[in-house]
């Protein structure tokens, strides 16, 4: 009977705070890619205007010269490049043909990985999975050595903050969620103000985020 009690009221909070989400941050807030943020090509480097993470290296603007890049993920969503000391930074889309054409100039070399922050949002995806496609991705995961007690914890640890992302704000994304999509929820991004995390403890999960996808394992290499 207690515990029956105690399922109910987890209930009943769990309604009142999507309540909340929706009264203060309804649909029909700014999308992440009106944010004014921009990227220029430079002979010496890379350089971020506006970037949109307050954590990082770059923030608010600056540059990262080409010899500072350990690889660059052009197809990732959105392309990424790695730096020599683990931070992930994130390309516009649209510039993808642009940082491809830098990396062959400086001989960054371009790679792909497996993108284990997808597979640890699943959950969060307006998307069916069947038990065996669960089982897959646990395994995959394992595989890029996220166990499956440690893919549990984070996402017990980041489904409010998702939920609002992706449900609450009106965005319903099905296909793909990644590093770029956890980021932005924790920084209050479309899920809204109560899920944006104080500064330091931002800095702190910015950078364990990128750990954890920095352990993936490479695909193929150009």
């Amino acid at each position: 009977m207690i515990e029956f009690i105690k399922q109910i009221w987890n209930e009943i909070i769990k309604t009142l705070l999507y309540l909340y989400d929706k009264l203060t941050y309804p649909i029909g807030v700014e999308p992440i890619s009106e944010i004014d943020s921009k990227t220029y090509f430079r002979p010496e480097g890379i350089f971020f205007q506006n970037y949109i993470f307050k954590a990082a290296s770059v923030y608010p603007s600056g540059l990262v010269s080409y010899t500072n890049i350990q690889e660059i993920l052009p197809a990732a969503f959105p392309p990424e490049i790695r730096t020599k000391q683990g931070e992930i930074l994130f390309i516009p889309a649209e510039l993808k043909r642009e940082l491809e054409r830098v990396a062959q100039i400086n001989q960054i070399p371009l790679v792909s990985r497996v993108d284990v922050w997808s597979y640890i949002l699943d959950p969060f995806l307006d998307t069916e999975f069947s038990p065996e496609d669960q089982e897959n991705t646990l395994r995959l995961l394992e595989e890029n050595n996220i166990s499956r007690l440690e893919c549990q914890t984070i996402r017990d640890s980041i489904s409010e903050a998702m939920y609002a992302y992706n449900f609450t704000s009106g965005l319903w994304e099905w296909v793909h969620l990644g590093l770029y999509d956890v980021l932005a929820a924790n920084s209050g991004i479309l899920s809204g103000h109560r899920h944006t995390l104080p500064e330091e403890k931002f800095k702190d999960f910015y950078y364990r985020a990128m750990e954890i996808a920095n352990r993936a394992k490479l695909i193929t290499t150009n």
